[in-house]
């Protein structure tokens, strides 16, 4: 997998806002709290208060807090059969009847007390600073939705303060694909506010002028220059000259180079081994080889021999200054070999054991699947066996010399009969005795391709029909005794 470095920065602006002090209209309630129609607490953006009856309306000193564009909970409890109307000043003009200032209206006819919970959004264009909020309360539907200043004859209303801070989010979350020597593909995620203002530059400092205005989350510049280091801008507007923070991603405008490591994942060695790490070749690249992590002084070549640390490699490469691949991991591990394996004779049968997997050898050469943890040796010879273990580490026994392999028992090689010898397909065995015996067909790399038990019977017959043509050899074993034939088909 080829990763390409991108930087994301964001660059800190403040923005700041006078609100003019305001008078705002009183609701009246020509009842007031007769049967208990008041606001007995309301909780919102940090902010807790509980109240008894209507002695105080003026709450301007609690101060609850939130972000631009956020959507918060808010909890308000009525004591009697009573609505709830939610109000605040989003522009600072003295009254609460723009688009918008009326948040939330609700009347819910339970059992007293009537506890409403829900949730509240001021709009991402949202002046920061203090802005009056209020709490209607009114009898049944008296609530006054619409008309922060209602006059009904039972209930009575809050007024807090909200604190709006600027939550104008900047575009962190920047990507850069498809990048070509002269192209490239730039995105960002979608974030609260009406756009956005861009500057594509070859300067990685924070712009001083307004950008190019986009309502998109896109931008594929199409004219760059091949090797040239470019800085991507981008700020949200949120209106009322309201704008995040800078936020930046670059690039270098080129082909990345292929960094495709030759062994990726895991690699295991054994102890004395080599293998040689690699990706293509380019003598126009830069390559620099890490370890755990770790720059390797001097190795910056494509190459890397590794011998004797185990540890997790990858690789740079570099074609422009920033214009970088980097190569997936290879994760080294290096083990000990294991003991050579020994060797047990038993008439013409090597034995081995305590290995993964075999291979046997006779006079230097390859035994064809002759792969088990024993061997019959079929001629006299040099025998030696590779064991491989677990770790795919290998190790060779000592060479054993036969030379007795083929002595026949004279006596048993009378009473034995095999024929047609040469045969084309099928091959009759009879053995002149009493006791059960046994027929062994083994080609002459001494791998067994058939055996056949015989109980109270003196014959048998093999069909060979499907084997290739050539020598093979037959062992007959009964009572102690073994009588070994070359067979051949034609």
């Amino acid at each position: 997998m080829v990763k390409h470095l991108a930087i994301v920065t964001l660059f800190a602006v403040s923005t700041v806002f006078y609100i003019q002090a305001q008078t705002y209209c009183t609701p009246s309630f020509s009842s007031g709290c007769t049967f208990n129609n008041y606001i007995s607490s309301v909780s919102v953006g940090g902010m807790s208060n509980t109240a008894s009856g209507c002695t105080v309306s003026n709450y301007t000193n609690k101060v609850a807090a939130m972000d631009a564009g956020d959507t918060i909970p808010m909890t308000v409890t009525t004591a009697g059969w009573d609505g709830i109307a939610i109000y605040v000043d989003l522009n600072n003009d003295g009254d609460m009847t723009d688009a918008g200032e009326m948040l939330y209206v609700k009347y819910t006819a339970n059992q007293p007390p009537i506890t409403y919970n829900f949730n509240i959004t001021i709009p991402a264009s949202t002046s920061p600073g203090n802005h009056r909020f209020r709490v209607n309360c009114g009898n049944g539907g008296s609530v006054g939705g619409g008309n922060p200043c209602v006059s009904a004859a039972y209930g009575n209303f809050h007024d807090y303060t909200l604190s709006v801070n600027n939550n104008c989010p900047s575009d962190s979350n920047l990507t850069v694909t498809n990048i070509t020597p002269s192209s490239a593909s730039i995105s960002w995620a979608p974030r609260n506010g009406i756009g956005y203002e861009y500057i594509l530059d070859t300067l990685a400092s924070t712009p001083t002028s307004a950008g190019t205005p986009t309502t998109t989350t896109s931008f594929s510049p199409s004219n760059l220059t091949n090797g040239t280091h470019y800085y991507f801008h981008i700020r949200t507007s949120c209106g009322n000259g309201q704008f995040s923070a800078w936020g930046m991603i670059d690039f270098v405008a080129c082909t990345t180079p292929n960094a495709q490591i030759n062994q990726s994942g895991n690699v295991s060695l054994c102890r004395g081994d080599t293998v040689f790490l690699n990706v293509p070749f380019d003598s126009s690249y830069n390559y620099t080889w890490f370890r755990n992590g770790t720059k390797i002084p001097g190795q910056n070549a494509n190459s890397i021999q590794v011998i004797t640390f185990p540890a997790k490699y990858h690789v740079e490469v570099e074609t422009f200054p920033g214009c970088m691949s980097i190569s997936d991991v290879a994760d080294v591990k290096i083990y000990d070999k294991p003991g050579a394996p020994v060797l047990t004779v038993n008439g013409s049968q090597l034995l081995t054991t305590g290995f993964f997997s075999y291979q046997w050898f006779l006079n230097g050469t390859l035994i064809s699947g002759s792969n088990g943890p024993s061997h019959l040796a079929l001629s006299n010879g040099s025998y030696f066996v590779i064991g491989t273990d677990s770790n795919g580490c290998s190790a060779g026994s000592d060479t054993v010399e036969l030379t007795t392999v083929g002595l026949s028992d004279v006596e048993g090689q009378s009473l034995l009969k095999v024929f047609p010898n040469p045969t084309t397909n099928v091959l009759n065995i009879s053995l002149e005795t009493d006791a059960s015996w046994r027929a062994k067909f083994y080609n002459l790399q001494g791998v067994l391709l058939e055996q056949h038990d015989v109980v109270n019977e003196q014959s048998v017959q093999l069909d060979l029909g499907y084997y290739s043509k050539g020598s093979y050899f037959l062992i007959v074993e009964t009572a102690g005794r073994g009588m070994q034939r070359l067979i051949v088909l034609h």
